[in-house]
Formats: C-alpha cells, structure tokens, sequence
C-alpha cells in the first residue's frame, strides 16, 4: 500500500542529507580558509547534519506509528 506521507518524509529526508553532503564538501574545501570563515561553513555543516538527523527521525518516527514501513527480515 502506497502512503504519501511516507514518500514526502522520505524526500525531504534525502533532500537534507544531500544538503549535509554538500556543506561537509564544503567544509573539506574549506579548510584553509581564515578561521572565521572556517567556522561560519562548518557551522552550516553542523545545521545540516541536526536537519538531516531531524527528517530521519520523522521518517522513522511515521513509519513505526503508520505501519507503512516494512524492513527486511535480519
């Protein structure tokens, strides 16, 4: 059975962890850089991280109250 919250919470879930991809690049780029800018691009990265964390735990949060989830047997 189909179920769209599941599918927009698991969008948004790969949309931050793309995001949280991105800054740590950036962040590795970045390592040369003066260290007040170092911290403004590792604080984005940090954001990034709580938000992907944040939509994981709302993906998996909705999934175990749904039942929409089905993990593979271990």
């Amino acid at each position: 059975m189909r179920c769209e919250e599941k599918e927009t919470l698991l969008e948004k879930y790969e949309k931050s962890v793309r995001a949280y991809s991105e800054a740590v690049r950036l962040l590795f780029d970045g390592a040369s850089l003066p260290l007040a800018e170092f911290e403004v691009v590792y604080n984005v990265a940090v954001e990034a991280n709580e938000a992907s964390q944040v939509a994981c735990q709302a993906f998996l949060r909705h999934g175990e109250e749904h039942g929409c989830i089905i993990w593979p047997a271990a």
